[in-house]
């Protein structure tokens, strides 16, 4: 029998003490005496109930993202006919690359990063579009907001004369 001696990919945030693992460390943690048993044993001991656990995010919804469903997206937008022009202008860009469709599809979800999020519609009935980019601040600020109440929590310890 051959053992695989690499650990599985995991990644710990001390900020949020979050702990996002693969499927494959949540299975080899099943396992008495693994690494990544002893590695989630250390965390756990650690953090106690203030650990949060979660799963590397899967990209199912994107994998087989079409032109198409691009395009059905698109159309529900916001200056429809001007994203459509810039969408068919980044298709004929994307002619000249090693992968076409890889150039189209990065450029759409940088630019409908909540593409595969429960959609959201504005007050006319447009969907709300968000960029990589907003996504991130978004998820910066609310990380900030966090920590920021976390040491607005903290009670100094009293200091003894």
């Amino acid at each position: 029998m051959r053992i695989n001696k690499m650990c599985a990919r995991y990644n710990f945030d001390l900020f949020t003490n979050t702990l996002t693992i693969s499927k494959e460390f949540e299975k080899r943690a099943a396992i008495p005496g693994s690494i990544e048993q002893l590695t989630f044993c250390q965390f756990a001991a650690s953090y106690g109930e203030s650990l949060v656990v979660k799963h590397y995010e899967t990209h199912q919804v994107k994998k087989g993202l079409t032109f198409k469903q691009m395009e059905v997206f698109i159309d529900k937008c916001r200056d429809a006919d001007k994203r459509k022009k810039e969408f068919e202008a980044v298709k004929e860009m994307s002619q000249g690359q090693t992968s076409p469709y890889r150039y189209v599809k990065t450029w759409f979800l940088d630019n409908y990063a909540n593409y595969s999020e429960t959609p959201v519609f504005d007050a006319d009935g447009f969907a709300v579009v968000k960029t990589k980019a907003q996504m991130d601040a978004e998820k910066k600020a609310t990380e900030e907001s966090v920590v920021a109440m976390e040491i607005s929590n903290i009670t100094p310890l009293p200091v003894s004369a």
